[in-house]
This record gives structure tokens, C-alpha cells and sequence, in this order.
């Protein structure tokens, strides 16, 4: 529900947030995780580093403030 991405250099580092069902083991969340890391890895080019964070599908904060908007500058 969130991804952030900036550049190093000519490198990504990629921050998202994913929602799994909240039934599923950690282990199965964690399998979920990795594959994600590794689907934008084999698309994207020039990742330097991605952090996925899993949170249980429902529960996420539709509040979250994160970066800038116009009237911040």
C-alpha cells in the first residue's frame, strides 16, 4: 500500500509496504516478502537495496504521513 524509492548515486533503494493475510504463518509472510524483493529485482534495474515490511492485510494506518507536499516547501 506504500512504496518509496530514492537514488544513491545511479542506484534504487526501494522501501514498500505489503498486506498479507493476517492468518498466514511468519514464515509464509516472510516467503511472500522474498518474492517480492525478488520480482522488483529481476524488473528493475540498478537496485542498490529494498526493504519490504509486511503488515497484516486491514490494519494498515490510512493516516501515515511520509515525505513532502507543495505547501511544505
Amino acid at each position: 500500500h506504500r512504496v518509496r524509492s530514492r537514488m544513491i548515486g545511479n542506484r534504487y533503494i526501494i522501501t514498500l509496504d505489503i498486506e498479507v493475510n493476517p492468518q498466514i504463518t511468519i514464515t509464509q509472510a516472510h516467503e511472500i516478502a522474498g518474492a517480492v524483493e525478488k520480482s522488483i529485482e529481476s524488473s528493475v534495474d540498478n537496485v542498490y537495496d529494498i526493504l519490504v515490511h509486511v503488515e497484516p492485510a486491514g490494519e494498515c494506518q490510512t493516516d501515515e504521513k511520509f515525505g513532502i507536499d507543495k505547501d511544505m516547501v
